[in-house]
């Protein structure tokens, strides 16, 4: 389980759906499709403001003391010292934050302390732990950043811009005094304007994913029709209208167009869109879904067919209304598959694909 996140900020617009913690008043995040690294590629914008995601490696990855964050980044403000990403324990916790000076360098600050929001607040309570050349960032330009993070007393970091090792340190103070080892989230945003795009978390345990991934290329794809009537009894809310027509749109439309179900062991299939790249090498399918629930409390089966093998291949999530005024009260829940299921052997294109959700208690 390296791979422990990877967002590429298409179909959807509301950011509150998969991140949390966006602080600070006049502070401004959103998604769009007008500012993404590739043309029809949306893009996260930040504004003296950050989101952070949080992650759970689990206790089998000693509290994931490794984290490696890897994305595209475009800088519209260096002056002041913008923050740019933070590895943290907890929400107000954080362990190790970069930013980016005037000059175009990266700097490594350590020793965070106190409350909300301070991953902006990086010179308060910390130190800074070193600096890159300047010169690695330039402003209005996208690069790709990945850090490395060794989250223990005497840790290490390292960080690559555009697959160029700029920072490497050892035997430093990267893990926060006032809590214990291991990163549990990442933050990031900026103090001016910043754009971010091609999000990868992974937390370098195992076998795969266990190092800086390096130029990499995430597309999201989207299902294009029912899978040869293989169906439950889910059903349109929308009278006169099958099922896929209300999960197909390219940004989601809230309650709009949804399908719902409520027996246990109601499901529904669909047929995904092949990835338009043709290149070997495919590191992992990721397969997100927007669910709510509408009265009780429902755990939801969320899963992935590959290649013709109609094996249950899944994971459960108890699905909630934790936010009910964001997305109507829908949440997206993530399942992740670096191998194909169907196999166990790395994926390989083309590949037929199906995922599905069934109504699972």
């Amino acid at each position: 389980m390296a791979w422990l996140w990877g967002d590429t900020f298409d179909t959807y617009q509301e950011w509150w759906a998969k991140y949390e913690n966006a602080a600070g008043p006049g502070g401004w995040v959103w998604i769009d499709v007008s500012y993404g690294r590739l043309p029809g590629n949306s893009a996260l914008r930040t504004l003296n403001t950050y989101v952070h995601k949080s992650i759970n490696p689990g206790p089998s990855h000693l509290g994931g003391r490794v984290c490696i964050v890897s994305m595209w980044v475009r800088v519209h403000n260096v002056s002041p010292e913008t923050f740019l990403c933070a590895i943290r324990e907890a929400p107000n916790h954080t362990h190790v934050s970069f930013t980016v000076e005037p000059s175009g360098a990266i700097s490594a600050w350590a020793k965070y302390k106190g409350e909300q929001p301070e991953p902006m607040n990086f010179a308060t309570g910390g130190v800074r732990l070193g600096r890159s050349a300047p010169g690695v960032i330039q402003t209005a330009t996208w690069h790709l950043v990945e850090f490395q993070v060794l989250c223990e007393t005497g840790g290490t970091l390292a960080v690559r811009v555009d697959k160029r090792i700029v920072l490497t340190m050892a035997e430093q103070p990267t893990a926060n005094p006032d809590t214990r080892p291991g990163f549990h989230g990442v933050a990031f945003g900026s103090t001016g304007w910043a754009d971010f795009d091609m999000l990868v978390i992974c937390d370098g345990v195992g076998p795969t994913h266990n190092k800086m991934p390096g130029l990499t290329h995430s597309e999201a794809t989207r299902v294009v029709a029912g899978s040869n009537g293989v169906s439950g009894p889910w059903l349109a809310n929308v009278s006169g209208f099958g099922t896929l027509d209300m999960v197909d749109d390219a940004m989601n439309d809230h309650d709009n167009t949804v399908v719902f179900a409520s027996a246990n062991g109601d499901f529904e299939l669909y047929t995904m869109a092949q990835p338009t790249t043709t290149k070997s090498g495919i590191q992992m399918v990721q397969v997100v879904s927007n669910a709510k629930v509408a009265s009780t409390p429902r755990t939801l089966g969320h899963f992935l067919y590959a290649d013709g093998d109609w094996t249950w291949r899944g994971k459960y999530f108890k699905v909630e209304n934790r936010i009910p005024w964001a997305l109507n009260g829908h949440l997206a829940y993530v399942s992740q598959h670096p191998v194909n299921p169907a196999t166990g052997l790395p994926w390989k294109y083309p590949f037929q694909t199906w995922i599905g959700h069934q109504v699972a208690g």
